[in-house]
């Protein structure tokens, strides 16, 4: 499964979980609207992609985010983005 980490003009940020059959530059462009154009998405007002990369799971129960997008050149915060992950699944 994979991520991005969208930040809106207030600077919430929101995590979306997408399948692997999809391009993150792909859910990108539908998260962020039809501005969105690779290498475009970061202008001031719009909503941008902060970080992206790859869920992995263990079988059991624990969740993690790693990796990094190459559609996106964007880098997964790990950490940061797996306690995003946690709460936005109510999992702890």
């Amino acid at each position: 499964m994979k991520y991005i980490v969208v930040e809106d003009a207030s600077g919430q940020e929101n995590i979306y979980l997408f399948s692997s059959t999809l391009k993150h530059s792909d859910m990108a462009h539908t998260i962020c609207g039809p501005s969105f154009m690779a290498g475009c998405w970061r202008r001031s007002g719009s909503p941008k992609v902060v970080s992206a990369g790859f869920i992995s799971y263990d079988g059991y129960t624990v969740l993690k985010c790693d990796g990094e997008s190459t559609s996106l050149r964007v880098k997964s915060r790990g950490y940061k983005d797996t306690i995003l992950l946690k709460a936005a699944l109510n999992t702890q």
